[in-house]
């Protein structure tokens, strides 16, 4: 069967291999057959593509098999050696079926029950030692995350290289599964201690010895230091005598601080869970801690706060698990003790010796403030400290031959006073003020003597009060002081002097109060020698030069009886055993614009800029050019002289035109962070007004120079411009000085500019030549966000620059709004102008006072009704809310002057028409705004809301005629319908109650019918024949329709006969508007007056020659409306014919005409009685 099962998985194909493989461990698991090693064997010879998770899966099923079997431990035992733990076997499957594999291994054979002892059989079955060496080397050869330098040579059987994450995944699986074995495989009935792990241990430390990879290194040292933590009764000793201090030690030289912190940890367990007997063996007899200095700098330069957490919580023995890479948190006071106090010394060691840096600065100033903190309670941290001489730097003292006295002194960027009363009896105070690096300050101390209570220190930093805290411990002596150090200690020790310059030390026999402080800060660096006037200086001229050689002291004298003494002993005296130490030197600084200014000038740095291009042995640094402007902001920011040079020379706009010429990767982020830096630092300069101008016309508002810059950088740039350069204040005033610095018409200008040339959302179809300079075209979105950007700084411009003091009125913006028109009229692509149309259309909204003269001024109707007959109707409504903006805030006899005389309404049809078939409801809403001058500023294209009955007038009556023409005009469709369905209800509804709004109607569509020709269909008296509702007869009482026509001929009847009128209703004065009151029948003459003049789609013959002429069909259609209107609707018929016929009188102003009418009535009344109809 064996021979079998090898040659199939030789020979034959993969599924029958695998079904075959499947049986043949089948049968292995029922008959108890011992040869797993064969099977292993057999499988690491064969093709790789057998190794599947079938495979695997049948082997898991073996095992479990097994489990219920009595005498089935040898067979697991053969198993997990030979199939299990063989990476060789496995290493060249899939990745997923490794992963498999080892969650197997780590999950089910040697899972971890809640007594932290291993369930499965393995943990007696399996060999410890073996085990655990055969996953480290596995780990070692097969599973790294980068690869070795010298790759081993078994790992060639390796497949493709996994991903990291999978690799990462394994290999903590490994490590699990040996802390398992190492900690979790002891009996219960044995003692941990009597077990010994020491192999194991020895195996995971060859491993970190051997591996020269940083990243294989970091999960195995991780495991070593929680081992080291939660098991310390085992690993201490073991790490005592493997002599694991030795790797320890060549890890903590290591470059890589991943690597040294967790080495420090693994330290600090190994010193926290020691006995005092093995610290002294192992550490403190070989002076292991100052070997610790000398290898954590070997290969770092300065000691970081997280390295400084490390050796911090080794000092104190309170260990984070965790790397720290911000400070730790505070250890309580009262319970926290220095228990390797020799690190203090190796941590100031570190400090002086590491380069300076700003998180070495603020290493040092936690670094005091922790030790400080320690000492204000525990009396054993301080003498720890006092018996660590390393610990601090004096930089000034004064103290008695024995060493006590007052020290001053520096740590970090934080100011420490010291006091040493008596031998062993030291307070130290911390002021707290941060004193930054690379800049001067000036630091006074003042003691305040009390008599009654208690004394004093004032501090005073830069002229303010920083701290003021009492001086109860005084040195109590009879010994002179006679030991004065400024700037180092007593030792002659580099490491303790104070690194830096220092200006004039000057002492005072009484306290000095605050205003001789500000005094003293106010006298500047350079000042020196004495505080009185020249001539009251006696000292000789030989001694002048040469005092920088050696120390002089001023002695001041106090006159007796109130005048001097003109035999007065020397202000100055001459000490020539306090002299200046080697090192010392009298520095003579100048600053870099006085070096600038002897070799010419600021200007001397603008040459550079044209140089950005040149030929570099190295690629061309693209920041050079933002580097080069930082150097430039410095020195204007530092010098009003530098402000004057560079203004004196135009410097923005030449080093705008070099950079312009240059390659555009120069216009990066920085150079444009650079560029706003200046003018943030230019708004607190005095002088810096002219110097802004430059730089926003030169700069921020040249487009040929950005334009070819990424889109991140130009968006930037005008969002730059609109939030901070032109932003508004809560009252609508510019707050940044651009207000008054830039010129509002040659900047809108330049920004429309800008917007036509560069920023189109649609090419236009003959693109500017300059727009070639551009690089390639960016995204929609990008592009509409710099429009809308430069849009709203044009709007700001125009209506935010206005002083306080100024009427708005009295300011012009004709040329900015003839400049956005000139855009307008020009610009052909739809695309490009919607933004602008909207502008226009706020700012008409917004700013009626100063927009509506110049729109007439400017001739703006003109583009309005050129953009009208556009084709695309998101052009022509923002036009037609531009026209309804200017007619609503328009005065009447402005009105009259640019609408009604020309005759332009009319104009307003045939434009509307001129590029679309029908009326979209869109434009109807548009029109209708514009109606009754009640405009929404956003476009609707549903149905508008009702604008309110009472209080809504047909201010641009004209329009009703507009609109009734352009529903006649159009082309038949379901939107027209819907429509001419909106318009008639809005009309019917405004009517209802408005009678200016009923006489308007009846004047537009009178004159309407009056030019319509006889027996024709009339749109206009389709329309008021629509004013009527009939209901319906089926229909409930709120249901209306409108009618269709009054009369019309019945299809099979003679021309003559006429079919009887439909009942009318209409809605009473004072009732709701649902509420219809019927309408009397009218006599056969009025409902043959009415069919004649309301009669469409039909034409009817009439016989009777008395009544064919219709000329005066306009005082007919007033005689039946009006008389409507005012009729009595509880009169008989007769009553009613009348009432009609005093109305016509009272209307019509030719009365022979109306008894015409009248008499003709009459006649046909009497024949409607003769025939009983």
């Amino acid at each position: 069967m064996f021979k079998c099962f090898n040659n199939s998985i030789l020979k034959e194909e993969t599924k029958q291999a695998q079904f075959l493989a499947l049986a043949v461990v089948y049968f292995l698991s029922v008959l108890m057959f011992e040869d797993f090693s064969i099977v292993a064997s057999t499988i690491a010879n064969a093709d790789s593509r057998h190794l599947t998770m079938h495979l695997l899966e049948g082997f898991i099923s073996v095992y479990k098999s097994l489990l219920d079997c009595s005498i089935g431990v040898p067979l697991l035992k053969q198993l997990i050696d030979s199939v299990f733990l063989t990476p060789t076997l496995w290493v060249r499957a899939d990745a997923t079926v490794q992963m498999r594999l080892y969650d197997f291994l780590a999950d089910d054979l040697f899972c971890v029950s809640t007594n932290n002892s291993l369930l499965s059989p393995a943990s007696s079955i399996v060999r410890r030692t073996h085990t655990v060496l055969t996953l480290m080397h596995t780990l070692k050869q097969f599973y790294w995350v980068v690869r070795p330098t010298t790759a081993p040579n078994s790992a060639q059987m390796a497949m493709e290289p996994m991903d990291r994450l999978t690799v990462v995944h394994i290999r903590g699986c490994i490590l699990q599964i040996v802390n398992r074995l190492m900690f979790n495989t002891v009996p219960a009935d044995v003692s941990e201690k009597e077990v010994s792990r020491d192999e194991e241990f020895q195996c995971m430390l060859n491993f970190v010895n051997t591996v020269q990879e940083d990243d294989n290194l970091y999960d195995v040292l991780t495991q070593l230091s929680n081992q080291l933590a939660n098991h310390p009764a085992i690993m201490v000793p073991a790490f005592d005598r493997k002599k694991a201090l030795c790797v320890i030690f060549k890890m903590i030289s290591s470059g890589n601080e991943l690597i040294r912190i967790p080495t420090l940890k693994m330290l600090s367990y190994f010193l926290c869970r020691s006995t005092q007997k093995r610290k002294n063996e192992a550490i403190n007899q070989k002076n292991l801690f100052h070997l610790l200095t000398e290898k954590l700098l070997l290969n770092c330069r300065s000691l970081s706060l997280a390295t400084y957490n490390a050796l911090f919580e080794m000092l104190v023995e309170q260990i984070c698990p965790e790397i720290l890479f911000v400070k730790h948190e505070d250890p309580p006071v009262d319970s926290t003790r220095f228990e390797n106090h020799q690190l203090l010394k190796v941590i100031a060691q570190l400090l002086c010796q590491s380069e300076e840096c700003a998180e070495l600065i603020r290493v040092k100033s936690v670094f005091l403030r922790d030790v400080i903190r320690l000492c204000e309670v525990s009396r054993d941290n301080r003498r720890f400290v006092l018996f660590s001489p390393f610990a601090f730097d004096n930089h000034s003292c004064f103290s008695t031959s024995k060493g006590l006295g007052y020290f001053c002194y520096f740590m970090g960027n934080c100011l420490v006073l010291r006091c040493v009363r008596a031998p062993g009896k030291e307070t130290l105070h911390c002021v707290k003020h941060e004193l930054l690096p690379r800049k001067w300050h000036h630091v006074a101390l003042s003691f305040v003597y009390s008599r009654w209570a208690k004394s004093e220190i004032h501090c005073f930093v830069d002229g303010y009060l920083v701290e003021a805290f009492d001086a109860n411990w005084l040195v109590s002596t009879n010994d002179h002081f006679d030991r004065c150090f400024v700037g180092c200690g007593s030792q002659p020790n580099v490491n303790e002097a104070f690194s830096g310059q220092m200006a004039a030390v000057y002492l005072f026999s009484q306290a000095i109060s605050p205003p001789l402080v500000t005094a003293l800060l106010y006298l500047g660096v350079s000042y020196q020698s004495q505080f009185k006037h020249e001539a009251e200086s006696n000292l000789p001229d030989t001694y002048r030069k040469n005092c920088h050689d050696q120390l002089c002291l001023f002695q001041q004298q106090t006159p007796k009886g109130g005048q001097l003494h003109s035999s007065a002993a020397s202000y100055f005296v001459q000490v020539p055993h306090a002299v200046m130490k080697n090192g010392v030197k009298l520095v003579k600084t100048h600053s870099v614009h006085c070096s600038l200014h002897s070799i010419g000038g600021i200007q001397v740095l603008l040459p550079l800029f044209s140089q950005i291009d040149a030929k570099q042995h190295e690629p061309v640094d693209n920041d050079i050019c933002a580097n080069l402007l930082s150097v430039v902001t410095i020195l204007l920011s530092c010098s009003t002289t530098a402000q004057q040079q560079f203004l004196h020379v135009q410097g923005f706009s030449i080093v705008a035109s070099t950079i312009a010429n240059a390659d555009s990767r120069h216009l990066t982020m920085n150079l444009l962070e650079g560029f706003i830096s200046v003018y943030k630092s230019l708004l607190d300069c005095s002088i810096g007004v002219p110097l802004l101008k430059q730089l926003i016309d030169s700069v921020f508002l040249t487009p040929t120079l950005w334009v070819r810059a990424d889109a991140t950088v130009q968006m930037r740039l005008y969002d730059f411009l609109a939030d901070d350069l032109f932003c508004v204040s809560t009252n609508n005033s510019l707050l940044s000085p651009a207000s008054s610095i830039v010129r509002r018409t040659h900047t809108v200008l330049t920004l429309m500019h800008t917007l036509k040339q560069f920023y189109w959302v649609v090419r236009p179809t003959t693109a500017p030549n300059s727009a070639q300079m551009a690089m390639e075209p960016m995204d929609r979105l990008t592009v509409v966000h710099i429009r809308g950007c430069i849009l709203q700084i044009v709007n700001r411009l125009m209506f935010n620059t206005v002083p306080a003091d100024v009427s708005e009125k009295e300011v012009s913006r004709d040329e900015e709004f003839q400049c956005m028109l000139n855009f307008v009229n020009t610009v052909q692509e739809d695309d490009n102008l919607y933004d602008v149309l909207t502008q226009l259309s706020n700012q008409l909204a917004n700013h009626p006072a100063i927009m509506v003269p110049a729109f007439d001024r400017k001739k703006a109707l003109c583009v309005i009704f050129k953009m009208i007959s556009s084709g695309n109707e998101l052009i022509r409504i923002p036009t037609l809310k531009m026209l309804s903006y200017f007619l609503c805030r328009s005065t009447q006899k402005r009105k009259n002057e640019a609408i009604n005389q020309k005759n332009l309404f009319h104009l307003l049809t045939e434009k509307l028409l001129l590029n679309c078939r029908s009326l979209s409801l869109a434009t109807y809403n548009a029109l209708f705004e514009m109606l009754v001058e009640q405009i929404c500023p956003e476009i609707l294209f549903v149905k508008h809301e009702d604008p309110p009955v009472d209080s809504t007038r047909f201010e641009n009556h004209q329009l009703l005629k507009v609109i009734a023409q352009l529903l006649c005009q159009s082309e038949e469709c379901a939107e027209l319908i819907r429509v001419k369905s909106v318009f008639l209800r809005d009309v019917t509804r405004l009517c209802e109650v408005s009678r200016d709004n009923r006489r308007f109607v009846l004047i537009h569509f009178a004159l309407a019918l009056y030019r319509t020709p006889d027996f024709t269909w009339s749109p206009c008296a389709c329309s008021i024949d629509r004013v009527a509702f009939l209901r319906q007869p089926n229909s409930s009482p709120f249901s209306v329709s409108p009618i269709p026509r009054f009369f019309h001929c019945q299809p099979n009847s003679s021309p003559l006969s006429l079919s009887p009128i439909p009942r009318f209703f209409h809605c009473q004065p004072n009732s709701s508007p649902l509420s219809l009151s019927p309408i009397p029948r009218l006599s056969l003459s009025a409902q043959f007056l009415l069919h004649r003049f309301f009669s469409f789609r039909f034409t009817l013959v009439y016989n009777w020659e008395h009544v064919a002429d219709f000329q005066h069909r306009d005082e007919a259609i007033a005689f039946v409306l009006g008389g409507a209107e005012q009729y009595d609707y509880y009169y008989s018929r007769d009553q009613g014919d009348r009432h009609y016929f005093r109305c016509l009188q009272n209307l019509c102003p030719n009365r022979k005409m109306v008894r015409f009418w009248f008499g003709n009535y009459c006649a046909m009344e009497a024949n409607e009685h003769e025939h009983g109809q």
